[in-house]
């Protein structure tokens, strides 16, 4: 029943959990790549794929700001590229780095599931469901972020649940209290470097910390310590290739363009300003140079990024009533 003690790794039963969690979900893994290694795409990655597999050769071979100023958060290319340095550039580390976070995302939703009192079968049906979520198979054998980003957000909502339990429960040492803050704080923060939309996240965070009982401050700081420190050094390498201390992502502004414009339909990326491009690296650069032909002065990735970002405001100013017509077609999509 839900509020009773949850299990810990002391209880045989829940370690059971655990080992037949993991084996269902690398057994799926392992079965879903023996069938994926005959596909053309296994060994000749294209689109976000190639975009990403062209960055980690670059940084395995040794161009540490290979990439940068950065279009897309870097965590996952930073990994894959560590991956072909260990173990060579080619189509199986980055299968192996997802499949890895497919199988710590379904373990992570089994630990939440425990700590917020679920029972046996709940928790377990709910982890079992997301090891053969056949979309997460899909990404994952893909060279995409995705997984990794699912893996890192579903182990900060457990940090986030253990925190938030731990501060109403008493006697908790003060410490004890403010390291699950952290931890959420800490991996949230890294799945924003793997999905730009996540920096939300960790202000998510931070509005818990503060509407939790006990050391409100405390708390604070030990949510936001976590992206102070972690997208510093991202930020600074931005600042060192002229796209100003921010954030590492300059893909925002033209991404809400793309899908709030006049010639939108919500289903795909649409640019009619835009010349074709061949690829992610060729529609980074054609958005910065429609960007400072159309201004009529010289833009950087980020004062590109803010242009085309006015730019789909000034849809939603001119013509309100198709921006809300394109939005209710676009949370049809998603509903179907």
């Amino acid at each position: 029943m839900p509020g009773r003690n949850p299990p810990s790794l002391r209880d045989p039963a829940f370690r059971r959990e655990l080992l037949l969690v993991a084996l269902v979900a690398v057994g799926i893994r392992i079965l879903h790549l023996a069938f994926f290694r005959h596909s053309p795409f296994f060994s000749a990655p294209i689109l976000d794929s190639a975009f990403h597999d062209r960055l980690a050769r670059s940084l395995a071979a040794g161009d540490w700001a290979a990439g940068a100023p950065y279009f897309r958060p870097p965590l996952f290319p930073w990994l894959l590229g560590l991956a072909y340095a260990v173990a060579g550039a080619g189509p199986w580390p980055g299968r192996i780095l997802n499949a890895l976070a497919g199988t710590a995302t379904a373990l992570a939703v089994l630990w939440t599931g425990a700590r917020l009192g679920l029972g046996r079968g709940a928790r377990v049906g709910a982890a079992l469901a997301a090891a053969l979520y056949a979309p997460g198979l899909f990404f994952e054998e893909e060279l995409v972020a995705a997984p990794l980003a699912a893996a890192l957000g579903a182990w900060g909502l457990f940090w986030c649940v253990e925190a938030w339990k731990r501060s109403g429960e008493e006697n908790r040492r003060p410490r004890s209290t403010l390291a699950p803050w952290f931890w959420a704080g800490f991996f949230w923060s890294l799945a924003a470097l793997a999905r730009a939309p996540l920096a939300l996240l960790p202000a998510g965070a931070a509005a818990l910390a503060l509407s939790a009982p006990g050391p409100r401050v405390r708390r604070l700081a030990a949510v936001m310590v976590a992206p102070v420190l972690l997208w510093t050094g991202p930020a600074a390498i931005m600042a060192a290739h002229g796209a100003g201390f921010r954030f590492p992502a300059t893909q925002g502004g033209i991404n809400f363009y793309a899908g709030n414009h006049p010639g939108a339909d919500g289903r795909g990326v649409s640019v009619p300003a835009m010349e074709p491009t061949g690829g992610w690296t060729d529609f980074a650069d054609a958005s910065v140079r429609t960007a400072s032909r159309r201004s009529g002065r010289a833009l950087g990735p980020a004062g590109a990024s803010g242009w085309w970002f006015r730019r789909g405001l000034a849809f939603w100013k001119e013509e309100p009533g198709a921006a809300l017509r394109l939005t209710a077609a676009k949370a049809l999509y998603l509903l179907h």
